[in-house]
């Protein structure tokens, strides 16, 4: 499984959660591709970085969590939203009717138990097991 999967995965292990809440397509093709276009090698990093911010029990929908904030932070820690391929795709995140904000009021409202750290911790250990790891190529494959 590639790096580019992994990030897939996740993002689509959270769009399931999502979807439970709320009736926002979280995560898309577009958004897919999105993440194809990014850099191995900083997408290496990004992926390192968000298993240490979920070690580090952040959860829910904050930029700790988000593989396209992570991605598209600069050197001080600003994120730049205008190259973000997800707020391309979904509106910007601090935009009120981006999906990233619908999605908020539906997570702070609805249901604030989910997305939790716990979930994330799990997510991320089922991406990296072995298992997993042949089941998701085995799907992969399917769909070249």
């Amino acid at each position: 499984m590639t790096i580019y999967d992994k990030i897939i995965w996740f993002m689509l292990g959270k769009a399931a959660e999502v979807k439970k809440f709320c009736d926002i397509e979280y995560f898309t093709d577009a958004d897919a591709q999105a993440i194809y276009k990014m850099d191995k090698e900083e997408l290496e990093v990004t992926w390192g970085v968000v298993k240490k911010w979920i070690k580090h029990n952040y959860g829910g929908l904050t930029a700790a969590t988000c593989p396209f904030c992570i991605y598209y932070k600069d050197y001080e820690g600003i994120v730049d939203c205008n190259r973000c391929g997800y707020g391309e795709n979904h509106g910007l995140c601090d935009e009120n009717n981006s999906d990233w904000a619908i999605v908020q009021r539906n997570f702070e409202t609805i249901i604030p138990n989910a997305l939790t750290n716990e979930f994330y911790k799990n997510l991320v250990d089922e991406i990296e097991s072995d298992d997993f790891i042949d089941t998701a190529d085995e799907i992969i494959e399917m769909f070249k």
